[in-house]
């Protein structure tokens, strides 16, 4: 995935973190909504 060439670095640098940034809420939104659902499976896993 190469920046386009007409680009300067600062660009592509905030590119970089504004996918950083969006990476990290869908992980925390995934987290929050398989929470329950992780520690329940692991819960059952245990029991048995």
């Amino acid at each position: 995935m190469r920046p386009p060439s007409g680009e300067g670095g600062r660009g592509s640098l905030i590119d970089f973190a504004l996918i950083l940034i969006l990476f990290s809420i869908v992980l925390v939104v995934i987290v929050v909504l398989l929470g329950p659902a992780i520690t329940d499976f692991l819960s059952r896993l245990v029991t048995r």
